[in-house]
């Protein structure tokens, strides 16, 4: 770690064993499970005995999404392209990105503390980090935040004789901890509850002098993101456009919404010593100049292989995907870069009501790298799922046109003998 001299006491906790956890990945053999492509139950148990104390205890048998801290890691981790998952003969493994991997290890712990907490407050949909069986993803931190100003750093806030506050953390759940382990508070659980069926509650929470220095900078932050997914949630389009009816040809509503102000600008002041314009807290792009080969499957038997350049759109590539499939190119789409069908992480097609649209996402600016996968889902309706897989880039090079290289098994027919 940089010998940087540190001047804000920063959860260092989180720092250390987040370089555990990569470190683990890093040098073994980490098998991912098949449904979820998380980490499976013996991945989960050696990583977390390495973990610093105190951390709750979890049942030897739970999954991925019952151990908050690992889940954490993992979505981060996966986010800033520290690993990536590779498809082997036997199944998909995580494997670390040595050079973003040595990039990250040069940073100063508070730089590091920066990428993670941006990662996590500011570039990630919550819903991920939500259990399968537990509450959804909080979207009333406003509120919260609003309840909290009256509380000095340091106060002990019992949440039995703060019933308003009490309500507002319901459905927080694992957030007590992700919050906590960004050094936002300290929070003693209720222990009255069954875990299997009922949110971790808050017996007590303790608000660090840390959070009462950036409380500001991160509601401001998230309260224009919440406008934003608010503007693009409430519109008659995007409902018309997920039946898909008709096929929609409204015209994508003019961007008057102010720029968010990123996070970093807003944590500046209390940061004078960093470097905001480092390659991971940085908020511009990194473009990658040269061919792509894709992989695109339909099933195990069914798949094409192409060759598109960094200068291509996702347009470009949904033309291609139905050209070489055979299909009419008649229904709305999406491709959604986490590989994760309806998430957040998407572009559009231009008929679609909402962008970000694929006519205006080049290839390069994806920030793809080799054996990443991601989605395309085409026809709401009868939901076509191409899984993409990149297969390799050369950097530098280029062609005018997408290639087809490949060509394995018979493309299946999109309406089946529906008319006939």
């Amino acid at each position: 770690m940089s010998d940087k001299k540190e001047e804000i006491d920063i959860p260092i906790n989180l720092i250390k064993d987040f370089r555990t956890f990569l470190s683990y990945i890093e040098n073994n053999p980490v098998k991912l499970t098949k449904t979820q492509e998380f980490l499976t139950r013996k991945s989960l148990v050696e990583i977390y005995a390495l973990m610093s104390e105190p951390k709750i205890e979890i049942p030897i048998k739970k999954t991925q999404e019952d151990y908050p801290l690992l889940h954490l890691f993992y979505i981060l981790s996966i986010k800033l392209q520290l690993i990536k998952k590779n498809t082997m003969s036997n199944g998909v493994y995580a494997s670390v990105n040595p050079k973003l991997l040595e990039e990250y290890y040069h940073l100063s712990a508070t730089e590091q503390y920066l990428v993670l907490l941006q990662c996590f407050w500011e570039k990630t949909d919550w819903s991920i980090f939500k259990r399968r069986n537990g509450a959804d993803s909080p979207e009333n931190t406003d509120f919260l935040f609003e309840a909290l100003e009256e509380y000095e750093a340091n106060t002990v806030i019992n949440m039995e004789t703060n019933t308003h506050l009490k309500t507002i953390l319901y459905q927080y759940d694992h957030f007590l901890f992700y919050f906590s382990y960004f050094g936002m508070w300290k929070v003693e659980l209720n222990e009255n509850r069954e875990r299997s069926r009922v949110n971790f509650m808050a017996k007590t929470l303790e608000l660090t002098p840390f959070f009462k220095k950036i409380e500001g900078a991160l509601i401001t932050n998230w309260i224009e993101h919440q406008d934003e997914k608010w503007r693009r949630d409430t519109t008659l389009e995007t409902f018309l456009s997920m039946i898909d009816a008709t096929q929609s040809t409204a015209k994508p509503p003019e961007n008057v919404e102010e720029e968010i102000i990123p996070l970093m600008d807003l944590l500046k002041p209390y940061f004078p010593e960093i470097d905001m314009g480092n390659s991971f807290l940085s908020n511009q792009k990194k473009f990658v100049t040269g061919l792509f080969t894709l992989k695109v499957s339909l099933s195990k038997s069914c798949s094409r292989t192409f060759q598109i350049s960094s200068s291509h759109t996702l347009l470009d590539l949904h033309e291609l995907i139905q050209e070489s499939f055979e299909f009419d190119d008649d229904h709305l789409y999406s491709f959604y870069m986490d590989g994760k069908k309806y998430s957040k992480d998407y572009y559009n097609s231009p008929k679609d009501a909402i962008g970000p649209f694929v006519n205006e996402m080049q290839i390069r600016s994806l920030q793809l790298m080799e054996g990443q996968r991601f989605l395309y889902l085409f026809d709401f309706g009868d939901e076509w799922e191409f899984d993409i897989e990149v297969l390799a880039i050369s950097e530098g090079e280029s062609i005018l046109k997408p290639k087809v290289l490949d060509v394995k098994g018979t493309a299946p027919m999109q309406y089946g003998d529906y008319y006939n």
